[in-house]
């Protein structure tokens, strides 16, 4: 099958896990969470911290809600499985200073 004719017919392959997971912030949200997050901690991210973060928000992780904590980390390492079962080969974290 080539790439035209997939595009053509709409044919488009299922998100992971079957959820396309989209975390980004409405607009209209966006000064309240801003706001609200003044005082939260901060660092600069690493260019891998920043590309796992955009596929986080854009549903390119789905079906994961955002970083995974210690016990899914470990289970993914262990398993290679979410802890619904589902095939995950790779640990999604966030390492903090």
């Amino acid at each position: 099958m080539n790439i035209d004719n997939a595009h053509s017919h709409g044919h488009l392959i299922a998100p992971h896990g079957g959820e396309l997971v989209d975390l980004k912030l409405a607009p209209e949200n966006a000064a309240e969470l801003k706001a609200c997050s003044k005082d939260f901690p901060s660092w600069d991210l690493t260019s891998r911290q920043i590309r796992d973060l955009e596929l986080l928000l854009s549903g390119g992780f789905s079906p994961l809600r955002g970083f995974m904590r210690r016990d899914e980390y470990e289970l993914v390492r262990d398993a290679m499985r979410l802890s619904d079962g589902l095939v995950w080969p790779i640990p999604i974290t966030l390492d903090v200073p």
